[in-house]
């Protein structure tokens, strides 16, 4: 009895928690220069399409479905396989192209991520982000703002992060995440 008290007291605080976290979230997002995003949960190897449907709606394009979306791309075992020619064959139907930008490639990492206009989605593996002894599995998401300086910082914006939709990080950190998966980088997306 007293455990089944605890629990829904935590079952509660957790509510209440997120609730409040969710009306600063969206306080903080009207008052802010960053992205705004609508967030589309979606299912286990869906997160691609997730990011793209959050891009075509702050953009006015329609949302498709993401099976429909989902169907546009070659799949792997984790879900789908994400290159800028499948890419740019996707968005060229709602009038967008993407450029690709690989992380080790670059000399400085920062140069994509100054672009204000355009959106920019990244692939990486979240496991190592969040647990360095984790198999490696590659995860897109959205760069709600980036903050350039001594520590360059990422604030991400994704539905899988089990505290809120944004969580912020080092650029170190996402590059280093980005070793080991194919295709891994920046992927800016823009009008035609």
């Amino acid at each position: 009895m007293i455990i089944n008290a605890i629990n829904k007291c935590f079952v509660s605080y957790k509510t209440t928690y997120m609730i409040i976290n969710t009306f600063i979230f969206k306080t903080y997002l009207f008052f802010s220069n960053m992205k705004k995003y609508d967030l589309f949960p979606y299912k286990n190897g869906y997160c691609v399409c997730s990011c793209l449907q959050s891009i075509l709606k702050r953009r006015g394009r329609g949302v498709p479905s993401q099976e429909t979306i989902y169907g546009n791309f070659n799949k792997s075992k984790d879900g789908l396989h994400v290159d800028s020619e499948a890419l740019n064959n996707f968005l060229g139907k709602y009038r967008l192209i993407t450029k690709y930008f690989p992380p080790f490639n670059i000399i400085e990492p920062e140069i994509p991520l100054r672009e204000n206009e355009e959106d920019i989605m990244i692939a990486y593996s979240f496991n190592i982000l969040s647990n360095p002894n984790q198999r490696s599995v590659g995860h897109t998401s959205l760069v709600a703002r980036f903050s350039e300086g001594t520590n360059s910082e990422l604030l991400l914006f994704d539905g899988c992060f089990e505290d809120g939709a944004l969580k912020s990080f080092s650029l170190s950190e996402i590059i280093n995440s980005m070793r080991n998966i194919n295709d891994s980088g920046f992927y800016l997306i823009n009008n035609r």
